[in-house]
C-alpha cells in the first residue's frame, strides 16, 4: 500500500492524500495529526511525499539542481519553500514507513497526465476532488514507480523521484 502526500506548507492550507492500493482513496485534510492517523490505520510500505525533505542552507540540493536541467523547481530559501520544507523534515521523522520525496509536477509530464481523466491509465479507480488530491495521487503513481524499480532519482544525497523516463 502507497500512500502519496500532496503537503501543504502551513496546516491552515489543504493537504492531499491518496491511499493507493486495491482501491483508492483521497482526503483533504490540514493537519499533522490527520496525516498520521490516516497513514497509520493503513499497512503503508512507502509514504511519497510532494515537499522537500531536507535542507542545508542554500537555494538548491544536489537533486534540486540536477532536476532543474529539465524540469522549473523553485529555491529552497524563498518563504514558502521554507516552511514547506520544514514541514516536510517535521512529518517524515513521525512516519513509521519508508519515506521517498517526490516531483509530481515532473511526473505529471513525463506519464502524460494532464488531468484526472488520464488517471485511470494508472489503476486510479476514484476521482480527486481537487488538484491537490490529484497532486497526491501522482505522487502515489510515483512511489509505485519507485517500488517496482522504474524511476529516476535526482541527486545522490537528497534524492528526488520520478517516473522513469
Amino acid at each position: 500500500m502507497i500512500a502519496g502526500i500532496d503537503l501543504a506548507g502551513v496546516a491552515s492550507r489543504p493537504t492531499g492524500l491518496c491511499i493507493l492500493n486495491a482501491r483508492t482513496r483521497f482526503y483533504t485534510i490540514y493537519e499533522d495529526t490527520e496525516i498520521l492517523t490516516i497513514l497509520g490505520e493503513n499497512s503503508i510500505d512507502l509514504a511519497a511525499i510532494d515537499a522537500p525533505l531536507s535542507f542545508h542552507g542554500k537555494p538548491f540540493r544536489d537533486g534540486d539542481r540536477e532536476l532543474r536541467t529539465r524540469f522549473p523547481i523553485l529555491p529552497l530559501t524563498f518563504k514558502g519553500m521554507q516552511s514547506l520544507t520544514q514541514r516536510g523534515m517535521a512529518i517524515r521523522d513521525r512516519i513509521a514507513c519508508p519515506v521517498i520525496e517526490v516531483y509530481p509536477y515532473a511526473a505529471k509530464k513525463i506519464l502524460r497526465i494532464a488531468g484526472v481523466e488520464d488517471l485511470a491509465s494508472y489503476e486510479i479507480d476514484e476521482v480527486p476532488a481537487n488538484p491537490h488530491e490529484l497532486d497526491a495521487a501522482v505522487a502515489a503513481i510515483t512511489g509505485k514507480f519507485y517500488l517496482q524499480g522504474q524511476y529516476t532519482a535526482f541527486g545522490k544525497q537528497d534524492m528526488i523521484i520520478v517516473p522513469q523516463f
